[in-house]
């Protein structure tokens, strides 16, 4: 006998009673191996060998199995309409914030402005206008909802400068030589900081069918996580890969997001019916800082006349901030595709640039 998962439906098991070159069962049952009968829903799954289907979900299903219903196939999907696409505007998005600042006017020659955001964007389709993927269920909307894109929980951000004691009316070196010397000097920064974006692990194999879509305009499925908890992304050098080989271009290569790529991958499954939300926000991308700094010399030489010389440092310590990968989706972070299992967390260009130095001088009067 087979041991089979799958509930014989009758529905499709009449429309697929087609004889012909495409049926997948006979009249209306079929057998394995010339004996035991068995249902034709569950012998058209069985033809699958459970990999296919279950991944691309309703859409992939139906696609499959329209061109040998009884009827004939019954969407124009198999005809020349490759999709049909309306725009709606019944989404819903909730963005709430809290947000502390600080700040110094000049005191002593410091004068600096640092500011914190906490922050939580929801909606019901977090990508951009710009994409005309469809909904990934168009019977219910609440499906999609999770984190925006642009969600970032944690920013902060500090400005600040400093004007050195030294020079005419200031604490030290207030005349002749000293003064045009050692006065006049200032340093400045701007730091910032943000946690990662939302992201998700997803298969791109599924080609956006998992909940009716075609494969034309379906958006890929955050697939659902195993555990509780979201997974951050960051930077590891020697990532272990595993024997599924998740990651396995980071070695040789650059680093990878995710210290055991095969664990974070098991660590997730497709998404089904019965899952209320999907998976998006599941993972979040690397924390992003940066740090930019200034030196700057003011000179005065008459009342009308000065100059100013300046050194900018734009990312002064090199920083290095890895962007998106081969496989991201809609993001600057590494991707998490299942169905290209090698570039699974494997970034393939930079986010941030290289420090470079700008020196200028200026004269005014």
């Amino acid at each position: 006998m087979i041991n089979c998962p799958l509930t014989p439906q009758p529905w499709f098991t009449a429309m697929l009673s087609n004889p012909g070159p495409t049926n997948f069962c006979v009249n209306p049952v079929t057998s394995v191996n010339g004996s035991n009968p068995i249902d034709c829903t569950v012998a058209a799954a069985l033809l699958d060998g459970l990999s296919f289907w279950p991944s691309h979900g309703a859409g992939g299903v139906w696609n499959e199995l329209e061109t040998s219903f009884l009827t004939g196939p019954m969407t124009a999907a198999h005809t020349q309409v490759g999709s049909m696409d309306w725009s709606m505007s019944n989404t819903s998005a909730n963005y709430n914030a809290g947000f502390l600042t600080l700040r110094s006017r000049n005191y002593h020659g410091l004068t600096f402005d640092a500011n914190y955001t906490f922050s939580h964007a929801l909606d019901n389709y977090g990508i951009t206008q710009e994409c005309t993927s469809v909904v990934t269920d168009a019977f219910d909307l609440h499906r999609n909802y999770g984190p925006s894109l642009f969600d970032r929980r944690h920013t902060f951000n500090l400005l600040v400068n400093y004007d050195l004691p030294l020079g005419k009316g200031k604490g030290w070196a207030t005349s002749g030589v000293a003064d045009k010397a050692l006065g006049g000097w200032s340093v400045s920064g701007v730091y910032t900081a943000a946690s990662g974006l939302p992201d998700m692990v997803w298969d791109d194999a599924a080609c956006g069918t998992e909940f009716g879509a075609t494969s034309a305009n379906g958006v890929d499925v955050g697939l659902i996580p195993i555990k509780s908890g979201v997974i951050n992304e960051g930077r590891n050098n020697n990532p272990t890969i595993g024997p599924n080989g998740f990651g396995s271009n980071s070695k040789p290569g650059p680093p990878n997001a995710f210290a055991s790529p095969d664990a974070v991958a098991a660590n997730f499954r497709h998404a089904t019916f019965s899952d209320a939300t999907l998976g998006f926000g599941a993972i979040r991308g690397p924390l992003r800082w940066n740090v930019d700094l200034a030196v700057a010399k003011k000179t005065r030489i008459t009342e009308r006349f000065s100059t100013r010389f300046d050194v900018q440092f734009v990312n002064a310590f090199n920083h290095v901030m890895f962007g998106s990968g081969s496989d991201s989706f809609f993001s600057f972070q590494p991707g998490a595709d299942i169905g290209f299992p090698q570039a699974f967390g494997v970034p393939s260009n930079e986010f941030s640039v290289p420090r470079y130095i700008q020196i200028g001088l200026r004269f005014d009067f």
